[in-house]
């Protein structure tokens, strides 16, 4: 798949984070997607978890390419170390 195609797939999957609609801190988004993908998370700095993001995740996603997305935002960085996911600025 070109790479123009997926950063397409990718943007619609920012653009509908929450079936709401609303704004998420990126706290709660990353609890969702621990909850979906089954992995633990750890923030390196606080301030990351007060981000907010709205949009809607389809669960057919990998994590590989959630985290890459919202990575696209400059604002965030994730590490994956095992089941961990490394969260910094």
């Amino acid at each position: 798949m070109p790479e123009q195609e997926k950063l397409r797939i990718l943007f619609r999957m920012l653009i509908t984070i929450t079936r709401e609609e609303e704004e998420k801190r990126l706290e709660e988004v990353m609890s969702i997607l621990s909850r979906w993908y089954d992995f633990e998370i750890f923030y390196q700095n606080a301030a990351v978890k007060d981000l907010h993001f709205t949009g809607n995740i389809p669960r057919h996603a990998t994590i590989n390419e959630v985290l890459k997305f919202l990575e696209r935002t400059h604002l965030v960085h994730f590490s994956v170390v095992g089941r961990t996911v490394i969260v910094s600025e």
